[in-house]
């Protein structure tokens, strides 16, 4: 697994840890001096050699039997005025450290590689299937064109019991190794033209979707996916779990095959620095109400005051929150129940607080 990592709460690492661990063989982290959107220029370093958030990160929380590194992307400015024509941000730049440790760690076609963020995390029994059952995606000969496994993720916002009843997400992104950037074939496999350097999108004609191959004709092996393709490019199969059924046993929905664990800060800083620097920038993060910012948001404060009626745009939480849930959750919730309660409470005081400071 491999992922970039800034601020991310704690909440949402061992939360993560948890429902993998022990089945990941290399998780490849990634910090980067800067934010995606540049404002401001630079990121204090959180996880130095001698922190104790890397020390915790590389404590065996994710197994005994899992490899956990920390590679440092240090981004060049003299690059910048180049790269921003083509839209090449730091996060493109830093996935390519994905692949580059992913090789250091033996990484093997037989492998597999997902890159996520690190909220997002496949539920337990889909990494287990993954190792185990025969995928048509996974099977050698692998023609790579579109390669990828896309879970059907399930949103939590802020809190474990502030569920989007009728939304999800299709992140992480699951490949096999043998169509992997630097660790499948590359003479078999040749690479296609792209925006800066050999890295950023791919370039129409070579692969920017799954049927446009125009300037690589009679091509039958296509080109091997970068980290950041797992993230950006569409090509692959939608991973679906079995049907499951309401409490009256009425055939609701495919379950889920991930989770993604949005918006989980402990503080009204962390949420309002992240929108303002990440890749959609709002520059009046500091100022404005959490409601203000964003719809999702506007989802927790509705959760944080029991509104379960409420929708926002075309979405609306799950009336009754974690206990009223069906299907898959995560581990740690199931687990933990009074964490359930401790997080929902805590998250609830620190956004109806703001929204009362705001005058909302």
């Amino acid at each position: 697994m491999g992922t970039l990592i800034a601020d991310d709460s704690w909440h949402v690492i061992l939360v993560h840890a948890a429902e993998a661990k022990d089945l990941y063989h290399a998780v490849a982290f990634v910090e980067t001096n800067r934010t995606t959107s540049y404002q401001p220029s630079f990121r204090p370093w959180r996880f130095t050699p001698s922190s104790q958030d890397l020390k915790l990160l590389t404590s065996g929380i994710f197994g005994s039997s899992t490899k956990v590194t920390l590679d440092y992307h240090i981004d060049n400015p003299a690059d910048l005025p180049t790269r921003t024509r083509f839209g090449i941000d730091v996060e493109k730049l830093a996935r390519e450290k994905i692949a580059d440790r992913w090789k250091k760690e033996n990484m093997t076609e037989d492998d597999l590689g997902i890159v996520s963020d690190l909220d997002e995390v496949f539920t337990r029994d889909f990494l287990l299937a993954a190792q185990s059952c025969d995928i048509p995606e996974l099977r050698p000969g692998n023609n790579c064109r579109a390669p990828k496994l896309v879970a059907r993720t399930l949103v939590f916002e802020s809190s474990p019991s502030c569920i989007t009843e009728n939304r999800r997400w299709f992140h992480p992104d699951m490949i096999s190794g043998q169509c992997v950037d630097k660790i499948g074939n590359a003479e078999i496999h040749k690479p296609g033209q792209r925006e800066w350097n050999g890295v950023g999108a791919r370039l129409p004609g070579y692969g920017l979707n799954p049927d446009d191959y125009s300037k690589m004709p009679n091509t039958t092996m296509y080109p091997l996916w970068k980290a950041d393709d797992f993230r950006m490019l569409v090509g692959g199969q939608g991973i679906n779990g079995p049907y499951y059924s309401d409490s009256h046993g009425k055939l609701k929905d495919y379950a889920v095959t991930a989770f993604h664990l949005h918006n989980y800060f402990s503080t009204v800083h962390e949420i309002r620095f992240k929108y303002l620097t990440y890749s959609h920038p709002h520059f009046n993060a500091l100022h404005t109400s959490l409601a203000a910012l964003s719809p999702d948001l506007q989802l927790a404060v509705n959760c944080a005051r029991a509104s379960w009626s409420l929708h926002v745009g075309n979405y609306w939480l799950l009336k009754g929150g974690f206990d009223a849930l069906r299907g898959p959750a995560p581990i740690a919730y199931k687990s933990l129940p009074e964490y359930v309660r401790a997080r929902h409470e805590e998250i609830k005081q620190i956004l109806l607080k703001d929204e009362k400071k705001k005058g909302k």
